[in-house]
């Protein structure tokens, strides 16, 4: 913005009221004169050539005035209904309700299609009445009516409007990604424009001269643009994402995804440039230069080098599309999906970060650096905010951390890119199984009614087996005579680890179908044990079936000839839950596109050290608690945390959590080039990990420990050590305590910690994962018998979920603090620079000693 002298502004205002008063004039004359050629035509007296052209141009413009009145709200009726469409795509809603005669009626809507399918008559009404006589007659209890009237219900409702997930992917429209891309470029760049008040710009031009400060506001206009352009570019390829794997037949859509990740790539760049442009005009007009900003400059540099050797080339995961292709461990249903959305949920995060970086940048304004004197005394004042920088300060800051989230954001677009172009690979994969499931052969029967040696290993004491085959571990999971919860939890669990779902249907199928040999008596026990297995397995084991083992196992409960209500029921229960799964996949191709951005663009280091503590410990808690709260305990078996990280999603979250939390709280302390600052700061950390402590989240507990103690750059840092108040340095001879490898402890004091916890917490996921690989590496995964047969060793995977239920135990407990924004956005997506770049900076504000 240009500042103006008070001569020239006023000499400029006496200019436009001169030229108001000017067009009045005109305006009035013209209004006399169109009125006389108006009197004129209407009275038919004759009009010359001029005022002909002069009442045509006025007919004219009235004409164009009603048109675009037309349009006006047709534009604005257009505009709501993309922007409902964007709310409410994929919003499918079902009501269920009772009539006064009895008959039970249904209504399906859809916000997206508009349309409406209703059951209240016809063959619906007479199958349902049909249903309840025949209950009556066989006497069945509330629950088995319920059921079967359930079931008939969803026969009708699927026959009515199946839903089918990639039908209502199909439906994601152009228009959505165009309105939105074309709105997020101009919101950026008004969000970002710097406002000021006069007297702050007359003060900068009576200092500088207008010419400084108009360089100078011209830069930030250009920063403020690409910063604009950034996140356009960025929304661009989250929008043309979901278009190219809800729709991977179109080429188009991946090929204009990988155009706008190079753009993000190249702009990202031209930012960082643009930035350290102004940043070095706002040091050299402020007189704060000094040798540590050029070295701070020449980190600078080397990160924007870092950022154009990273080469964003499609990496598909080789291992996931296996999976997707049958081989090895399955892939769940629904993770691709999830995990694409949410690494584009974290894109969107940062880059909003980044944003608000930049509008801190550019709100920088040219003053004197202040004394140290002054300094002090205005520190002094400001007690509750001790951060208190002088411009010399705040630049350096700004450098690291605009290079920390640019870094992160180019790190997290090249994950995302392997993810799309995956996730892309295994729907294709997905919609060309069009083969239908057979039953297979197997040996169940011949293995069980043998004369042989039985092919187990049976516990002492017990009905339970330590060992066996296959068939023998389906015998005893449907087994009459033995009913344990721990068994089938382990086996549901555990059951990809050594079988393919498929072969576990098939087996319980076979089960079912008991041979007429066996006493009726028994063959009822056992088919009534089945049905439970199977129930459980819907439950437990359903993100292990895809669409066409689903339909196999539907097939299976339809048959004509069956007459176990109980098992037909099931029909239902996997009807509801399918359609519940398709919702939920297909919610993640709507593009997370929304930018959260703070009003006063306050840097978020800043923003963050100026939090309370309790406040900053209680929405990582949030965090924290949250990823821990999706584990699954499949997750957890056959250490897939390590071999198979497509099957532990969370759990490799909660892994990598430890050391983003650990590079981000260096990050953070070495943005303050002030030793007392960096002092305060890591005081603050030490204080915020004390009521992580308190409030029992030992896996955020950790990451601080490491970032402190163990982090290189910041465990060199001896002059600030210095300065740590005793509390602080009593703190973290705690946490060494619970997380210290002294003496290789095997975190002994953790463990007899996390033994006696109550309430909610979030326990170190490192503990677990370590206790698994050791259980895991030291039992074989099968044995033999005393006839050298191999077995399948079932004690291995009791021994891994007593573990594991130990560690999921304090799931049932949850966390009530309230979501505090923009903090709790910022720290769900943690930003870092590498860890070179920030030895280099620990070298500059401490160099080593000769």
């Amino acid at each position: 913005m240009l500042g103006l002298q008070e001569e020239k502004l006023q000499q400029m205002q006496d200019e436009i009221q001169s030229l108001k008063l000017k067009v009045s004039l005109l305006q009035s004359e013209k209004y006399k004169k169109m009125r006389s050629i108006n009197m004129k035509a209407l009275a038919g007296d004759e009009i010359n050539d001029e005022e002909k052209k002069m009442l045509q141009a006025e007919i004219s413009a009235i004409e164009t005035l009603r048109n675009e009145l037309q349009k006006e709200p047709i534009r604005e009726s257009r505009s709501r209904r993309i922007e409902q469409k964007r709310l409410d795509r994929h919003s499918l809603s079902l009501t269920f309700r009772k009539k006064k005669n009895n008959v039970i009626s249904f209504t399906s809507s859809s916000k997206l299609s508009g349309d409406s399918v209703s059951i209240n008559g016809g063959n619906g009404t007479e199958a349902i009445t049909e249903t309840l006589k025949k209950a009556k007659e066989q006497g069945l209890n509330k629950e088995e009516i319920i059921d079967q009237i359930s079931s008939c219900i969803n026969k009708y409702y699927q026959d009515a409007r199946p839903i089918k997930v990639g039908g209502v992917l199909k439906s994601v429209d152009e228009d959505v990604i165009v309105e939105q891309k074309s709105n997020t470029r101009f919101y950026v760049h008004t969000q970002l424009l710097p406002r000021f008040d006069e007297i702050t710009i007359d003060e900068e031009v009576n200092r500088l001269g207008e010419e400084k400060v108009k360089s100078y506001d011209t830069l930030v206009g250009l920063v403020c643009d690409s910063a604009a352009v950034v996140g356009s570019v960025v929304i661009d390829a989250l929008s043309f994402a979901s278009l190219a794997v809800a729709r991977p037949e179109i080429e188009e859509y991946i090929s204009q995804f990988q155009s706008a990740v190079e753009a993000v790539l190249a702009k990202a760049s031209t930012l960082m440039e643009i930035t350290q442009e102004i940043m070095e005009l706002y040091v050299s007009h402020c007189e704060c230069n000094d040798e540590n900003f050029k070295k701070y400059i020449e980190t600078y540099k080397a990160t924007i080098t870092t950022l154009n050797k990273i080469k964003l080339e499609p990496e598909i995961n080789s291992h996931v599309l296996s999976a997707a292709k049958g081989e090895g461990q399955q892939l769940r249903a629904g993770f691709i999906e999830r995990d694409f959305y949410e690494s584009g949920k974290g894109l969107s995060a940062i880059v909003s970060q980044l944003i608000v970086s930049i509008g801190n940048v550019v709100r920088n304004r040219i003053n004197k650096t202040e004394d140290n004197g002054k300094k002090k005394k205005k520190e002094k004042i400001d007690e509750e905010n001790p951060f208190v920088l002088n411009s010399k300060d705040i630049v350096k800051l700004e450098v690291v951390e605009v290079g920390s989230i640019t870094v992160t954001l180019v790190n997290s677009l090249k994950i995302y890119v392997g993810k799309v172009y995956t996730a892309r690979e295994v729907r294709k994969i997905s919609e060309n199984e069009t083969e239908k499931l057979t039953m297979g052969t197997n040996d169940f029967w011949s293995e069980i009614e043998s004369s042989d040696k039985p092919k187990v290993i049976t516990k002492k004491d017990s009905k339970s087996i330590n060992a066996g085959s296959l068939n023998r571990i389906i015998e005893t999971l449907t087994s009459p005579d033995f009913s344990d919860l721990f068994f089938r939890r382990t086996f549901f669990y555990s059951f990809p680890s050594f079988a393919k779902a498929k072969e576990v249907v098939d087996l319980l199928i076979t089960r079912y179908l008991v041979p007429d040999n066996i006493p009726k008596d028994k063959a009822t026990l056992i088919k009534r044990r089945v049905v439970i297995a199977l129930k459980y397995f819907c439950s437990d084991a359903l993100d292990e079936c895809n669409q066409g083992l689903l339909e196999y196992i539907k097939s299976f409960l339809n048959r004509p000839e069956e007459t176990d209500q109980q098992l037909k029921s099931l029909t239902a229960t996997i009807d509801k839950r399918l359609y519940e799964r398709n919702q939920l996949i297909s919610n993640y191709f709507i593009p997370p596109v929304d930018l959260f951005l703070s009003q006063d663009m306050c840097s978020p280091a800043l923003f963050i050290s100026k939090m309370d503590d309790y406040e900053i410990a209680k929405q990582l808690t949030m965090v924290d608690f949250g990823i821990y709260k999706n584990v699954r305990p499949t997750e957890l078996f056959d250490c897939s945390f390590d071999k198979m990280k497509y099957r532990a999603p969370n759990v490799c979250k909660m892994l990598a959590r430890v050391d983003e939390i650990s590079h981000w709280i260096g990050t953070m302390i070495l943005m303050f080039p002030d030793v007392e600052m960096r002092a305060k700061l890591m005081n603050k950390f030490i204080s915020i990990a004390d009521k992580l402590l308190t409030l029992q989240n030992y896996q955020a507990l950790a990451g601080f420990y490491v970032g402190l103690e163990a982090y290189s750059p910041i465990a060199r840092l001896q002059n600030t050590r210095n300065l740590l108040t005793q509390q602080s340095v009593k703190t973290m001879k705690i946490l060494e305590s619970y997380f210290g490898l002294v003496n290789n402890s095997n975190y002994k004091n953790y463990r007899s910690l996390i033994k006696d916890v109550k309430g909610a917490c979030v326990p170190f996921i490192a503990v677990v994962t370590k206790d698994l690989t050791f259980i895991t590496e030291g039992n074989e995964p099968k044995v033999k018998n005393e006839d050298g047969i191999s077995l399948i060793n079932f004690e291995r995977q009791e021994m891994c979920l007593t573990q594991i239920d130990d560690f999921l135990r304090f799931q049932q407990f949850t966390f009530n603090f309230p979501i505090v924004q923009p903090l709790n956005g910022y720290l769900q997506q943690l930003t870092s620079l590498p860890e070179d770049l920030l030895y280099r900076i620990s070298i500059i504000l401490e160099p080593r000693k000769k």
